[in-house]
This record gives structure tokens, sequence and C-alpha cells, in this order.
């Protein structure tokens, strides 16, 4: 799609009919809304936000492996579930 530039308002105003073009596949909006239904059915993935500093990369891997076992232990949890 090739990119508009506009000087003025009433300019991009005219050309409002030209973008808006009709969609040729009119189940895409079911289809991404399904497809974004999957993802919230899936585990979320636990890491924690944010930015953190350690004082060595020993530290660094035993928080990342303990953030992991609690995702793993999660997923096991809401497997035993179903």
């Amino acid at each position: 799609m090739p990119v508009r530039k506009f000087r003025t308002i009433e300019e991009m105003n005219a050309a409002d009919s030209d973008l808006w073009l009709p969609c040729e596949h009119p189940n895409l909006a079911v289809r991404i809304r399904r497809h974004w239904s999957a993802w919230n059915r899936l585990v979320p993935l636990g890491v924690p936000r944010g930015l953190r500093k350690y004082r060595s990369i020993e530290d660094a891997e035993a928080d990342r492996e303990t953030w992991e076992d609690i995702r793993i232990q999660s997923i096991r949890d809401q497997r035993l579930k179903e």
C-alpha cells in the first residue's frame, strides 16, 4: 500500500473515501477474534516486569530459574485441573 502525504486536512478529507476500501475477507474479523481468544486460554508467561540488576550472573540465573519454576508449576496445576 503506498504512503500518501497530505499538506492540509482538506486534502486528507478529500482523499478519505479512497483510503477505506471494502474488506475482501468478510470473515477476517471473526478469525482474528478466534485467534485472540485462543491466546487468552494459554497460561500467562509469568515473567517479572521491569528491569532488574544483579551482582553476578549466578544471581541472575537463580532468579530466572525461580520464576521459571513457578511458571512450570502453574502450567502443571492448570493441566491437572483439566
